[in-house]
């Protein structure tokens, strides 16, 4: 029971009265049809662009860009905003980046999936159905978009333009919450009601229950899973109810848990969305300390990748971009729901240069 109260809190969004309009001017450039080659594109830089395109930041933010012993972050950018029209989100539970900085958002309240172009556009969004609570997503390599639907007890699988292909899981899910693909044939989605973490084939035929392959772990509201896409394809969860990331290997056996209840270095409230860079460091979203976090791949604590100060608020989901020079994190946040933050940064750390690109937001 300890300080369950704070999972219960109202996330309130604020009337944004302190949001003024930004526009940016540059070149447009066309998107690719999100039909082709996902897989080969995950890691294209993306352009920023659009005449006049609406961007927003908040007037009083003053620490939109820091240097941290060599590692530098900025804010590149916000996307969506409070409402229920074309390109408006509500509460913006998942994220994942698609290609060259083009996002996929699901929306609970909403009952929908949008997707944003490069430039922070609105480009095209389906229902879910009414009211049926879409939490997380993610997109196979050939296009396929894998949902967890909350109010069907499902995983639903969509195709680019919003058909829905079939469901999964319903005879067995009761609260599913984060999902990411496994392999081509198989995905991982969490339930915070069964307080288990299960994996799927594309039939619906349960693979495994990892409450059942560690009879000793008992989850408690595991909220976000990732994937990692090394050889060893480790398994990542945020078990939020115990304040802790559990490791698993690829055949879901606990390798490590980090973590605990606390505001300290390394500590959480209520871990949320979870993601990997390719050098395998872990970036979690540590929902009620208001911060995001970043670990080795064995769970050491390195360093608070965006802080309270930076006027971030109860994050949620996360995704990643992997560049050459640089990352770009795709942060939901709750105290503007309406908002996707991406924050490039790059670290001197691993000789990844100077940080190369435009901050939108000052």
């Amino acid at each position: 029971m300890q300080n369950l109260r704070e999972e219960e809190e109202d996330c309130r969004c604020s009337s944004g009265s302190d949001i003024v309009p930004f526009y940016h001017s540059g070149s447009i450039h066309s998107c690719p049809s999100i039909d082709s080659d996902y897989a080969d594109r995950s890691n294209t830089s993306s352009s920023l662009t659009s005449p006049y395109t609406p961007y927003r930041r908040y007037s009083s933010m003053t620490l939109s860009e820091y240097d941290n012993d060599g590692f530098k972050v900025a804010l590149h950018n916000k996307v969506g905003k409070r409402g229920s029209s074309n390109g408006c989100l509500q509460n913006a539970t998942g994220v994942v980046h698609m290609y060259s900085g083009t996002v996929l958002v699901s929306d609970m309240i909403l009952s929908r999936i949008t997707l944003f172009a490069e430039n922070g556009r609105f480009r095209n969004q389906f229902s879910t159905g009414q009211s049926n609570e879409p939490w997380d997503c993610d997109i196979m390599k050939n296009g396929t978009i894998i949902c967890t639907i909350g109010q069907e007890h499902c995983i639903a699988l969509y195709s680019v333009d919003g058909y829905l292909k079939r469901k999964i899981g319903g005879d067995i899910l009761v609260q599913p919450r984060g999902i990411s693909k496994f392999n081509e044939n198989s995905v991982i989605v969490t339930d915070t009601s069964l307080n288990d973490v299960l994996m799927f084939d594309f039939n619906g035929n349960l693979l495994r229950s990892f409450s059942d392959e560690n009879i000793n772990l008992k989850f408690n509201q595991p909220r976000y899973v990732t994937c990692t896409t090394n050889d060893q394809g480790m398994i990542l969860v945020s078990d939020s109810g115990n304040h802790c990331i559990h490791i698993f290997t690829k055949e879901g056996k606990l390798l490590t848990t980090f973590g605990g209840y606390g505001r300290e270095n390394g500590d959480f409230r209520f871990p949320y969305g979870i993601v990997c860079d390719k050098e395998e460091n872990i970036y979690v979203a540590d929902h009620y300390n208001n911060r995001v976090s970043m670990f080795t791949s064995s769970g050491t604590f390195l360093r608070h990748v965006i802080t309270p100060e930076m006027r971030l608020k109860r994050p949620q989901s996360l995704s990643l971009c992997n560049l050459m020079t640089h990352n770009i994190l795709y942060v939901t946040h709750g105290l503007y729901y309406a908002c996707l933050f991406l924050y490039p940064f790059t670290y001197s750390s691993v000789s990844l240069g100077p940080l190369r690109f435009a901050v939108l937001f000052v």
